[in-house]
């Protein structure tokens, strides 16, 4: 089953945001910032079920080495 995923602009904004100011402190931060955010949204591609469940049907996925966490809207 293949897993759409629509990120809204808030998510694109907020994406830009973080990069840039993880840039500002160490680049190498940045990119394992962006390297990071790009292994959970291919874990949730594989496994969207299998993302922890919270804010009623939306599942959530946190990041391990950052404080952020990718939230998912579930379409039925």
């Amino acid at each position: 089953m293949a897993t759409k995923l629509i990120y809204s602009h808030f998510v694109k904004q907020d994406l830009k945001e973080i990069n840039n100011w993880y840039r500002k402190i160490n680049k190498k931060l940045a990119n394992q910032f962006i390297q990071e955010f790009r292994s959970k949204i291919n874990y949730i591609k594989g496994n969207p079920f299998l993302c922890e469940i919270k804010y009623d049907r939306n599942r959530i996925v946190f990041l391990k080495k950052f404080p952020y966490g990718i939230i998912t809207k579930a379409k039925i």
